[in-house]
């Protein structure tokens, strides 16, 4: 595709926003689950100015995925991931 070659078999992703919907769905989110939302949900500081530029928002999702996954009962997101193994797939 695009011209670029093939990924490896080994090669799988997460999505952090399958979390969030958990979370949601449990009540334990409130509002939305966009970045900003969420940004505001966990009361983490940012820059909106920043708002939607690649390494920032990498950050924000990193400590966003971080507190997600201490509300879910685990202590970081790859533990969660270790568990919760329909929320990594194949690329």
């Amino acid at each position: 595709m695009f011209g670029l070659p093939e990924l490896p078999n080994e090669i799988v992703f997460a999505d952090t926003m399958d979390l969030m919907r958990v979370l949601k769905r449990k009540g334990i989110i409130k509002g939305q689950i966009s970045l900003k939302a969420l940004l505001n949900e966990f009361s983490i500081k940012h820059n909106e100015e920043n708002q939607h530029e690649a390494w920032a928002d990498t950050i924000n999702l990193i400590k966003i995925a971080q507190m997600a996954a201490n509300l879910f009962g685990f202590s970081s997101y790859a533990s969660v991931l270790s568990s919760n193994k329909h929320f990594v797939r194949s690329v």
